[in-house]
């Protein structure tokens, strides 16, 4: 049975304006009659019928009532909130909504900001015309959206559990549909979501015409704004309580095999078309049926993705996103979110694995120099003390705390480092690289770290497996063509700690009808040692 809080924070019968100073709102809907603006008074003159309309209510959760702001009710209008919690700290939002089954969407749910103008600053909670749900966050300089695809619909007939939480102790903002975390974002510079407009339940700051135009084509129920975050575990318990027959749980790994897979999608998978391209890099993550996805050039497709993965996705930046099909439980920001970006990853009850998504600069081009004879293995050496080398160095640096504790949650690093190894520019496969012979300092100042490259583990003749990733689409022929005929291997799937041993590493480089990316993919299984 559900018990419905009746002594709300915050629940205004008759008007609003009893909510001055108040912080933390509550409403359920279910007390006395909610009015949408002041009524006009009564004092014999005309008025529009719409304004001697009050607000509808129908079938709420368990046994109250919801705001009906859906095509059935005969004045849509949302309600005004004259006091909110204070938008430059910590808050969290909690709506349930409900539509009638295939209602059509493309409208404000709650925020502080126009639905039409997407550069002001503020809030805003809405659907989408695709019937999923959406929030947009802006500081009037900085801005985050999020808009997952249509597998988060809404217009199902159904109520649905709709939350985002803004985090300033940790810079991000974690956002939940029906009990589960579906995203998290990394929002570093987010300020204050404060606009000039007062807070809208059920429409946007788009008021004319008492704000109809915009109104949420749905149902509201149980809407909470207030002070401070949320945790997994609050939202999960509470979407519970009010669904049971729809209760969600934590995914736990119980096969003792963890499979990691890095890719570098090519400008989101976009170059062979906008959705033929991300058609096809979908196909080749769908059928490596990972466990955990390190990606780099995500721009923008990371709800995408995760969404088809069924997964759950840390935004680092518009370059770089984790995907997980286990609960992230801590984000880790180190160095430049541009470059690199980590999450502790909740596998069960007893094990976590922190795994660190990375990429390096892509100059200086030893391709070119290469290809042109221009420097010594020397130089090509020293060349990369300025970018690559020293982004490692401050990357591993900021991740020394989990480096030191491995062997109690191991550490996964991968990425794309844009650059070749010491294991495979030896002077035994010279013949492979034109006669070069490089001592790379990254994956030397990797090693030195205490990191195995999991691929060169496995595999570890370099003749018979080069595990070339860069790139899938060049074919042999003479060398010494130009720079575009050089191939390497510069995608990595490093670790470190006991409990992981890895069992199959493989480059992944194939398409039925033609591979998406410039970069192939890299996969590692692993199995857990207790």
């Amino acid at each position: 049975m559900i018990f419905r809080k009746l002594a709300a924070i915050v629940l205004m019968i008759g008007g609003w304006s009893g909510a001055t100073g108040a912080t933390d709102i509550h409403l359920n809907f279910d007390d006395g009659v909610i009015s949408r603006f002041d009524p006009p008074k009564l004092d014999g003159s005309s008025h529009e019928r719409v304004a001697l309309q009050t607000n509808s209510f129908c079938a709420g959760i368990g046994a109250g009532r919801a705001l009906d702001l859906s095509s059935r009710a005969p004045a849509r209008i949302p309600l005004q909130l004259t006091a909110t919690p204070d938008y430059g700290d910590s808050f969290s939002v909690v709506f349930y909504v409900k539509t009638l089954p295939g209602a059509p969407q493309g409208t404000a749910i709650a925020g502080n900001c126009r639905y039409d103008d997407g550069e002001s600053a503020g809030w805003l909670l809405y659907a989408q015309e695709n019937g999923a749900w959406a929030v947009r966050l802006s500081d009037g300089k900085n801005s985050y959206t999020y808009m997952p695809t249509a597998r988060q619909a809404i217009n199902d007939g159904k109520f649905h559990q709709l939350a985002f939480c803004v985090d300033r102790r940790n810079g991000c903002v974690r956002f939940y549909r029906d009990g589960v975390c579906r995203a998290i974002y990394n929002t570093p510079g987010l300020g204050d979501l404060s606009s000039g407009n007062q807070t809208v339940v059920g429409g946007s700051a788009d008021q004319d015409y008492y704000g109809q135009e915009y109104a949420f084509n749905g149902m509201l129920d149980e809407v909470r704004l207030s002070r401070g975050t949320l945790d997994d575990e609050t939202v999960r318990r509470q979407f519970n309580e009010f669904f049971p027959d729809r209760a969600v749980s934590v995914p736990e790994n119980r096969t003792g095999r963890l499979r990691i897979f890095e890719w570098n999608i090519w400008s989101a998978g976009r170059n062979f078309g906008r959705k033929v391209g991300i058609e096809r890099t979908l196909d080749v993550i769908l059928n490596a049926d990972p466990d955990v996805v390190a990606l780099i050039e995500t721009y923008g497709r990371g709800e995408e993705i995760a969404d088809a993965l069924g997964f759950q996705f840390y935004l680092i930046s518009n370059n770089l996103s984790i995907h997980s099909r286990y609960p992230i439980e801590q984000i880790v920001k180190v160095f430049d979110p541009s470059f690199s970006g980590g999450a502790v990853i909740r596998l069960n009850e007893r094990q976590q694995i922190a795994v660190f998504d990375i990429w390096l600069n892509y100059l200086p081009d030893y391709w070119s120099s290469i290809s042109k004879g221009e420097k010594t293995d020397a130089e090509m050496t020293q060349d990369e003390e300025e970018t690559r080398h020293a982004e490692i160095k401050r990357i591993l640096a900021g991740i020394e705390p989990f480096l030191n504790q491995a062997d109690q949650i191991p550490v996964v690093m991968l990425g794309d480092f844009n650059n070749g190894s010491h294991l495979d520019w030896t002077a035994a496969a010279a013949a492979q690289h034109q006669g070069h012979v490089i001592a790379w300092p990254v994956s030397r100042t990797m090693q030195e770290a205490g990191l195995t490259d999991s691929y060169r583990l496995l595999n570890p003749n370099v003749h018979v497996s080069p595990g070339m990733t860069w790139s899938p689409w060049f074919v042999s022929g003479d060398y010494n063509v130009d720079r575009w005929s050089l191939s390497d291997r510069i995608d990595y799937i490093y670790f470190k700690g006991k409990a992981l041993r890895p069992l199959h590493s493989r480059v992944v480089d194939y398409h039925p009808v033609m591979f998406p990316s410039d970069h192939a993919a890299l996969l590692t299984d692993f199995a857990w040692l207790d």
